[in-house]
């Protein structure tokens, strides 16, 4: 190779670091900022980059996860599902995560083998849950330089909703895949404690917390007393509330992260799908719904960040339902197996959608 044909690879940062002898007390500062710049750089080439996909309205079902799809325990007995809620996807790990309300575990399987990981025993009763991608670690430095040195590049956060207990626990999902123990150190519930190292923090509440979506690290948490709570992702600590005038169950955003949507239904199974604006900092309104008459009981709902399209699952319907982000009805599906759809979520890589049902106790796989 000829001097013409090298390529030089310039780091730049705010942070002016100036070369010295060896004398220089500031060298060794200096030599470990720009190994810190050298691992950011690492680390951003080593991600894997995709090109997110719609789900297909062909609402193809290619597969499906159940009870066979589970190993047997040490003791010989059969793993079972008893009553799946929810599904979400870790992409930095390969992993469809399933939340078991009635084992008591979440259970992970491979997002491309669709092959059974392993299984993660929770404090009690696991329901909604949420992925917070690349996480911030808490710190007492507020600088940028501190936020961004605490971002935990290539990792992701699990929230998991424990219901019986109204609690929600944030973990590091690898600590749990490497650690799949019992998260507490005692069946006595006034000396139950988060001892599990993968535990960043828990948080309780006086009524149960359902449906999460988080934007600019900041936590919206759907609670059972018509209100979502707004947090500090690091910290759990309250940031501003939003009164409604209904119970929230499922939360996502808009694709332009401007409008929030929650689902909602009443006693009658009467559902919608509400629109709530930010005016000002913290200040949200109410704004239309959508979806009534046609909804029954929507528990979940999520965001096509390629069509656009808002998904949502209607218990009692046994079906599913596309909405234009108007709040125009594109299509409904629905398969003979799949009787009570809970859960859902989007492969962006695939564009397959997933689906629980907790009342088969399947995983359908649609395209």
């Amino acid at each position: 190779m000829n001097q013409d044909e090298l390529v030089k690879l310039i780091l730049i940062d705010l942070r002016v670091v100036f070369r010295s002898d060896i004398h220089d007390p500031n060298q060794e500062e200096n030599q470990q900022y720009s190994d810190r710049l050298l691992k950011f750089l690492q680390e951003k080439l080593r991600c894997k980059k995709f090109v997110p996909k719609a789900f297909s309205l062909n609402s193809e079902l290619i597969e499906t996860i159940e009870q066979k799809d589970l190993p047997p325990q040490k003791n010989g007995d059969h793993m079972t599902f008893i009553y799946i809620c929810d599904v979400k996807i870790s992409y930095n790990y390969d992993s469809i995560i399933l939340s078991d309300y009635g084992t008591h575990h979440i259970f992970v399987f491979g997002l491309e083998s669709k092959k059974f990981k392993t299984r993660i025993k929770t404090l009690n009763s696991p329901s909604y849950l949420c992925i917070e991608e690349n996480y911030v670690m808490p710190s007492s430095d507020d600088s940028i330089e501190d936020a961004n040195h605490n971002i935990q590049r290539g990792k992701d956060a699990l929230l998991v909703v424990c219901e019986s207990r109204n609690m929600l626990l944030k973990c590091d999902f690898k600590l749990l895949l490497q650690q799949p123990d019992d998260i507490v150190s005692s069946d006595d519930k006034s000396t139950q404690e988060s001892t599990h190292d993968s535990i960043l923090w828990s948080c309780d509440f006086d009524s149960c917390p359902q449906g999460m979506a988080i934007k600019d690290n900041h936590l919206f948490v759907c609670l059972a007393s018509a209100m979502i709570k707004i947090m500090d992702c690091c910290t759990a600590k309250t940031i501003s509330e939003i009164p409604l005038t209904f119970d929230p169950y499922g939360i996502t955003f808009t694709n332009d992260g401007k409008t929030l949507l929650c689902s909602t239904f009443s006693h009658e199974n009467v559902g919608s799908v509400y629109c709530i604006f930010e005016e000002s900092e913290n200040d949200w309104k109410i704004g239309k719904s959508f979806g009534t008459y046609t909804l029954r009981r929507p528990y979940s709902l999520l965001s096509d960040k390629v069509s656009n399209h808002i998904i949502v699952s209607d218990l009692p319907s046994s079906r599913i339902v596309i909405f234009t982000p108007d709040g125009q009805m594109v299509k409904s599906f629905q398969t003979a197996s799949m009787i009570k759809p809970f859960g859902i979520c989007l492969n962006e890589r695939t564009g397959e959608l997933i689906v629980c049902d907790h009342s088969s106790e399947m995983v359908f796989i649609f395209k």
